[in-house]
């Protein structure tokens, strides 16, 4: 296991362990979207949902497969955490993020550029 990999704690729960159970509900969640209305012809940007798949996944799909029409993204941001609104905001600079379909990069050059403008407590991969 590296050192440098944070390990997922929802696979199995929140949404499902393997890549292939994943795949499955993805499809599923966009073969069962309604049609896409007319609106913003190549949208740029979108918010999707942080919940369990059985809340959220098919709305984020949506958000996603609406997306695609778009141009091809220079950078995709996760963020999310189940804290309080007077938390603090935390950020994990470099390392990857365990997930079914393996392994996700950090932007360490968007991390540190985040991490020079806002304050942050710095979260490690342990």
């Amino acid at each position: 296991m590296s050192s440098s990999l944070r390990r997922t704690v929802f696979a199995g729960s929140w949404y499902p362990a393997t890549a292939a159970a994943c795949k499955a509900d993805i499809e599923r969640f966009l073969a069962e979207a309604p049609p896409r209305e007319p609106g913003i012809p190549s949208p740029v940007g979108g918010i999707v949902p942080h919940a369990g798949w059985v809340y959220s996944g098919a709305v984020a799909c949506e958000v996603v497969q609406a997306l695609a029409a778009g141009p091809t993204p220079d950078v995709v941001a996760v963020f999310g955490a189940h804290l309080h609104a007077s938390s603090p905001s935390v950020i994990m600079p470099t390392g990857e993020w365990e997930t079914p379909f393996g392994p996700l990069p950090v932007a360490a050059e968007l991390a540190a550029e985040l991490s020079a403008r806002f304050p942050f407590c710095i979260e490690t991969p342990a």
